[in-house]
């Protein structure tokens, strides 16, 4: 078990001092024109992106040679989530920002019915956990 203590120091228009406690090795890689960032430590492995990948292909492709060089060097590394995010772009053509029934099955879109007055809605989120 690991435990680490942080302590944040916060003043009004001053730098904000923080303390961990342990020292934790980071290594961060960049893409040639710092259009990605690569960064893995002892908890996690991310890949930011600061320009859009160009496909689901493309992301999925790159996340899975680095990880795949993982294991291929580390052969006992231990993972206990091993996760891809992929944020899908849609450009609507519709005036009604609320209608996407063509893009979605009616199922999904229940979580509108909600909301009396849809010009309250900032956002929409349906989230189903099973056992």
């Amino acid at each position: 078990m690991i435990t680490v203590e942080a302590k944040f120091k916060l003043e009004p228009h001053k730098k904000m001092e923080f303390d961990a406690g342990e020292e934790i090795t980071e290594w961060n890689y960049w893409g040639i024109n710092r259009e990605k960032r690569l960064v893995i430590n002892k908890d996690f492995l991310s890949i930011t992106y600061i320009k859009w990948y160009k496909s689901f292909d493309d992301l999925k492709s790159e996340f899975l040679t680095i990880v795949n060089k993982l294991f291929e060097v580390f052969k006992d590394i231990q993972i206990n989530c091993l996760g891809l995010r992929y944020i899908n772009e849609i450009n609507l053509e519709e005036t009604d920002p609320l209608n996407w029934k063509k893009y979605l099955d009616n199922n999904l879109l229940s979580i509108f019915n909600i909301a009396e007055d849809k010009e309250t809605i900032a956002r929409g989120f349906n989230n189903l956990v099973l056992n």
